[in-house]
């Protein structure tokens, strides 16, 4: 079978050509403006922890594991659910609505300087969705898939318990569909109603090119390291402050990568009955299908934050322009936006099918911009994300 690779999401459209019923994109825009705007000003009342997924207890573990499920069964907010999904008493789940919102903005959050603070924010509201509406009260974990790079599909995360554990690959012979861990058969509605599906693989385009590396070498600590010294306001490349720019980079290839590993809905490989040639360029925007995607998340913000604090002049770096001396454009493929308006991340989107998202993806996004989240989060501006400490995150990782 053929796969799809998972790569940085710039020329796709926002609607899927799949003639699948699919919420009405309009429908949010009209509704966004309803939420109230963050407050700001305000200081932390206290930090949350992060753990690795290692580091948690087997009651953490469950527990974790247990409100995924918890917002698999709640329903969305209103808008989600379009009248044939009514007709047909297909239901539209809380989980769901990360996975559409995510699909609908994947070609302005992707391949360009959204990436980061966009996906801190999202991993954060996700969060605050397990607490407040599922009664979350451990740490959020993450996957430190630098630790299991030498052998990740040996990796002791893919635990099989089925109370604790996140489950191993899926069944070759059920597309992949996982049936082992705590969550299998977790349903899912995007982009047909299907089960969770995962497809470890360190080659999983091999049909494609017989000489391809395996993935694990992308992930390493190795390339972690050489990253953060490339990059950092120390070095020589970085011009006398963080190449913000050059990072994010980086980190996008090593984060397809993980994505491309798991296979299955964090690849976007196509659940039948739909064609590969109908969802080839939109199914990759669904990937928070796989709760993996949240460690994995957590995981990419980590080393973020971990880059932020190696050098000051990382701290506050920020740019969705490469330097004359990044070697970033090789890394990602990052094209030439010719859009010069002023206008952020808060502007809506084409509602063509027929569109590029990169029309709607500002050149100049800065720290000033603002971040959507449609009716899962009130707008935020970037600057109010820079900073894990502080409000509104309030959050620290424990290595």
């Amino acid at each position: 079978m053929r796969y799809q690779r998972y790569l940085p999401a710039v020329f796709l459209p926002l609607a899927f050509s799949t003639g699948v019923p699919y919420t009405a994109y309009t429908q949010f825009v009209a509704k966004a403006g309803e939420l109230d705007p963050l407050s700001t000003g305000k200081s932390c009342p206290d930090i949350r922890v992060r753990k690795e997924w290692r580091a948690l207890t087997d009651g953490e573990r469950q527990e974790w594991l247990g409100s995924i499920r918890c917002l698999g069964g709640m329903p969305a907010p209103p808008g989600y659910q379009t009248a044939q999904d009514v007709q047909e008493g297909i239901d539209v789940s809380l989980y769901d609505a990360f996975s559409w919102v995510h699909s609908k903005l994947n070609g302005i959050v992707h391949g360009n300087a959204n990436f980061l603070p966009w996906h801190r924010w999202f991993v954060m509201t996700y969060e605050s969705n397990l607490r407040d509406r599922c009664g979350y009260t451990g740490p959020l974990p993450y996957w430190d898939w630098t630790i299991d790079a030498p052998s990740p599909i040996n990796s002791p995360i893919f635990d099989t318990d089925p109370t604790r554990g996140l489950g191993g690959s899926g069944s070759p012979s059920q597309n992949h569909t996982l049936t082992t861990g705590a969550l299998a058969g977790f349903p899912l509605r995007y982009p047909v109603p299907h089960a969770l599906r995962r497809h470890l693989s360190l080659r999983p385009f091999l049909d494609e090119d017989p000489e391809e590396k395996r993935l694990n070498g992308t992930f390493s600590s190795a390339r972690v390291e050489r990253l953060f010294t490339r990059t950092s306001g120390a070095h020589e490349r970085a011009g006398g402050g963080g190449d913000f720019h050059a990072f994010q980079a980086g980190m996008a290839s090593m984060h397809n990568a993980v994505h491309n590993f798991l296979g299955g809905d964090a690849m976007g490989q196509c659940p039948p009955p739909i064609l590969e040639a109908d969802c080839d360029r939109d199914t990759p925007g669904l990937s928070p299908n796989e709760p993996m995607f949240w460690l994995h998340h957590a995981q990419v913000d980590r080393l973020w934050n971990m880059w932020q604090h190696q050098h000051p002049n990382n701290m506050l770096a920020f740019s969705n322009i490469p330097r004359a001396n990044s070697t970033a454009r090789k890394a990602i493929g990052t094209p030439a936006l010719t859009n010069t308006s002023s206008s952020s991340t808060s502007t809506a989107p084409s509602t063509n099918s027929t569109s590029s998202a990169a029309s709607s993806i500002p050149l100049n996004i800065t720290r000033e911009s603002w971040l959507r989240y449609y009716r899962l989060s009130p707008e935020i501006q970037i600057a109010q994300v820079m900073e894990v400490g502080k409000w509104p995150l309030c959050y620290e990782y424990l290595d």
